[in-house]
């Protein structure tokens, strides 16, 4: 909240900037090109957060997004691939979409389905907390400087 209120202060948006994250088809959206996007799609909310790409870096042999909500939703794309059913690639890695997401996979009536020894749900549905918290501060202080 602190780094959203005082980076718009002095009239750098940059940090405000890689921290603005929002919901697929909100009023607050803001149209960027698909290909710098990335989405994490909640199962249990169906929503859609979409936050800008700014690039990777590396951090400890690991490569990360750049941007504070692009990597808050890599995140949360790595904890839906360990608490849902995601498609795997032949070496055993998660397939990822365009967006950055893992690629669920569905039951029978199209639902996507836990991992059968998934014990990461609530640390999931928790993060996904936080995400919304981000999302509402910067959308309480709107698009540009104080």
């Amino acid at each position: 909240m602190f780094a959203q209120l005082y980076s718009r202060m002095g009239t750098d948006m940059t940090l405000s900037n890689k921290m603005r994250l929002w919901l697929d088809g909100d009023n607050n959206a803001i149209t960027i090109a698909d290909e710098q996007q990335i989405r994490f799609y909640h199962p249990s909310s169906g929503y859609t957060y979409v936050a800008r790409r700014y690039g990777n870096e590396m951090i400890d042999g690991k490569e990360v997004e750049r941007g504070i909500a692009s990597r808050m939703l890599q995140h949360a794309n790595a904890l839906l691939a360990a608490t849902y059913r995601v498609q795997l690639d032949a070496a055993g890695e998660v397939v990822i979409d365009g967006f950055g997401s893992p690629i669920l996979l569905l039951d029978g009536d199209g639902q996507p389905m836990l991992q059968p020894s998934q014990t990461r749900l609530g640390e999931l549905n928790k993060y996904v907390g936080l995400l919304d918290a981000t999302r509402q501060i910067a959308s309480r202080l709107g698009q540009g400087p104080l």
